[in-house]
This record gives structure tokens, C-alpha cells and sequence, in this order.
């Protein structure tokens, strides 16, 4: 059930350009009057980008930037957050804990039982919104609800996400790494997706 959607990517030419200052002497003011095409700066983004993990020679990755919405369970959320250059601004389950459609936001995994459970502890906790409840209804939240949020992060970072998961055991992962990293602008040419 995960999907990630509103994907926009911003930076690339200003980046390419800005990859080549530790070399030039002096440094053009107008990238708008910069005429070489994507073409010819992607020469050294494809060198610089295919450099190893963690060597460095990579860090303009950092300066193109990536928005986007994830649709993804809890448990693949867990994950995700390990990784320190990503803002996210998610659904509440806090603030929205009376009026989530729960049932409608599990993922295919979850047993039928335990959502039985779980919208029990979400009833008392509409018919009684004491902190118990709450507290109640928050500690049995199933691990496959889907919780979508908004992303903010960068290239290198993605880079190291799909070093790191492209060929993780969570479905998910796969999903993310295949299905939206890979698929980015450039992501093959400037080393993102490198195996």
C-alpha cells in the first residue's frame, strides 16, 4: 500500500554548476548566463556522483532537493526515520486520534482481529476522550496503519537510502529504492542508484 506521490526536485543545473567551483578561479555570478547544456555538466556529475558511499567528492548531491508525500506503514516510518537530513510533517495520530478512518489506512497484513481490537480502544476513547483512553488507543496502534507525510530531503541522501535499502527484505523498501528513487531525474547519471 505504499505511494509516493507530489514529487518535485529542484536544484539539479544550479548544483552541476556549483560542482565545478573547487576547480575554477573565478566563479560566474549569473548562473542564468551559464549556456552549457545538461548534457555537458552532467560529464562531471557523473563522476563526482559515482564516487564511493561516504567518500565526499559527491556533496553536491546535497544541494538538490527533493520534496514529496509517502503513503507508507507505520513500521516502514520506524525505518525511515534513522536517516538524519529528511524533514517530514505527517497525519496525527494524536491530534487526529476520534476521526482517522483507521479501518480504511491498514495495510493487507494486518488480521482482521487485531483491527477489531484496536477500533474498540478508538471507540471508548470517542465515547471518553480522558488521557487513559488516549493513551490506550495510542500504545495498540497497529505497526501496518499507513500514515502518509511530506518530505523534504536531498539527493545524497536518497543516495545513501538506496545504497542502504534497495535490496531490503521489507517490500516497501524495494517499492521506495525501485519505484521512486530510481526513477528520479538523473538518478542513474549522478551515482543515486548505483549498485
Amino acid at each position: 500500500m505504499m505511494k509516493v506521490f507530489n514529487v518535485n526536485v529542484y536544484g539539479i543545473r544550479e548544483a552541476l554548476i556549483r560542482a565545478r567551483y573547487p576547480m575554477v578561479d573565478v566563479v560566474n555570478q549569473r548562473m542564468d548566463l551559464d549556456t552549457r547544456s545538461i548534457d555537458d555538466l552532467l560529464k562531471l556529475g557523473n563522476t563526482l556522483g559515482h564516487t564511493p558511499h561516504g567518500h565526499g567528492d559527491d556533496k553536491f548531491l546535497r544541494q538538490i532537493f527533493v520534496s514529496f508525500d509517502v503513503l507508507a506503514p507505520r513500521y516502514w516510518w520506524t525505518e525511515f526515520d534513522t536517516y538524519g537530513f529528511a524533514v517530514k510533517d505527517s497525519q496525527s495520530t494524536m491530534h487526529k486520534a476520534k476521526t482517522l478512518p483507521y479501518k480504511d489506512l491498514m495495510n493487507e497484513c494486518v488480521d482482521p482481529r487485531i483491527v477489531e481490537v484496536f477500533s474498540e480502544y478508538v471507540d471508548k476513547y470517542r465515547a471518553d476522550p480522558s488521557l487513559e483512553n488516549l493513551q490506550r488507543a495510542k500504545a495498540n496502534l497497529p505497526e501496518g496503519m499507513c500514515i502518509a507525510a511530506g518530505i523534504a530531503t536531498n539527493y545524497a541522501q536518497l543516495k545513501t537510502m538506496y545504497y542502504q535499502r534497495h535490496n531490503h527484505r521489507l517490500i516497501e523498501w524495494r517499492q521506495f529504492c525501485g519505484e521512486f528513487i530510481k526513477q528520479l531525474p538523473y538518478a542513474d547519471a549522478l551515482g543515486i542508484t548505483e549498485e
